[in-house]
């Protein structure tokens, strides 16, 4: 997957795939404020694919994920705090 990923922001490249993030953010808001699933899921996934493009081509798997993985816990610790 990720060698999909790559071939498709390199050939439009990081600015264009960064631009198209922006919209597709911004088309996820809309269809979570509308609430319809369908049109969600379909968001999201565009949303994840630029993520996705954009973290590979930058080289940045590492250290997204490390994050991510630190942010989870940080919310754990929260949720066992109001216990």
């Amino acid at each position: 997957m990720q060698d999909l990923q790559q071939k498709i922001i390199r050939h439009y490249g990081l600015k264009k795939q960064k631009d198209m993030l922006y919209h597709a953010l911004s088309d996820l808001a809309a269809a979570l404020i509308r609430g319809k699933d369908k049109k969600i899921k379909e968001e999201m996934a565009g949303v994840l694919n630029l993520l996705e493009q954009i973290i590979v081509f930058q080289g940045w798997e590492e250290d997204v994920y490390f994050i991510k993985y630190y942010e989870i816990q940080n919310q754990l610790d929260r949720i066992r705090k109001t216990k």
